[in-house]
């Protein structure tokens, strides 16, 4: 089969919704399989979706497949852009990275910090190894305890003189304290959805409470990429 017989069997805007799913080949296939499922999709064409759409990154065609979708007449500016954002990605030398942080809004509103600037510098210790293009889930601390915001990083490793210094009206103390280096983050997108409190996340891969920064695998991040599309919706809707 071509990258084209492929696109045509997953569908161009299913593959770019679901990029990570089908690119990560640790994440266990029923999850794939049970992700697609809320398309109304039948359990026949899940399954094959979720092969043939594997089946790109197994057989490395995904940069020829994104350069596809780039292409397409018909489909929508905002597929298409999130497919260039994503080929632009595979330049980078290391593997993309998920991570998740912790936020105590009555330190940082981040939430209206992320509503009103188009970036946001944040903190970050030297032994964290975040670089641009990984993913950053910003977790709000008690009393909501669950995951609020979706981001990418686009600049890392830099010092306090390269800071935007754009978002002190957000700090809601004084004298934060100055870190060692900063990494910026872009909005991707505002969580709602109960399933990512931290006692569903616990469930799930996650040990203890989330306290500064730690990078999410397997079952966590794996659960947290199922959910995180879902509004709220009663807690027997969906499981894995």
């Amino acid at each position: 089969m071509t990258v084209d017989d492929y696109l045509r069997s997953v569908g161009k805007k299913c593959f770019i919704d679901y990029y990570e799913l089908f690119r990560d080949l640790n994440i266990d296939r029923q999850i794939l399989i049970n992700t697609l499922k809320k398309e109304g999709l039948s359990p026949a064409s899940c399954d094959t979706k979720a092969s043939d759409g594997r089946q790109i990154f197994i057989k490395g065609l995904e940069v020829s497949a994104l350069r596809n979708i780039i292409g397409s007449q018909r489909l929508e500016i905002k597929v298409k852009e999130k497919a260039q954002v994503l080929l632009n990605t595979i330049g980078f030398k290391e593997e993309r990275k998920y991570w998740i942080i912790s936020s105590n809004p009555d330190v940082y509103d981040f939430i209206e910090a992320f509503k009103t600037l188009s970036e946001v510098d944040w903190g970050n210790a030297s032994n964290n190894h975040i670089n641009v293009g990984d993913i950053v889930y910003i977790y709000i601390t008690q009393p909501e305890q669950r995951i609020a915001i979706k981001t990418e990083v686009t600049k890392s490793d830099f010092d306090e003189t390269e800071l935007l210094g754009n978002d002190g009206q957000f700090n809601k103390t004084e004298g934060l304290r100055t870190r060692e280096k900063y990494f910026r983050l872009k909005l991707i997108e505002f969580i709602d959805n109960d399933l990512l409190r931290i006692e569903k996340l616990q469930k799930h891969g996650i040990n203890g409470n989330i306290q500064g920064k730690r990078k999410l695998e397997g079952e966590s991040l794996a659960y947290i990429l199922y959910h995180e599309k879902e509004s709220n919706l009663p807690d027997d809707t969906i499981s894995i």
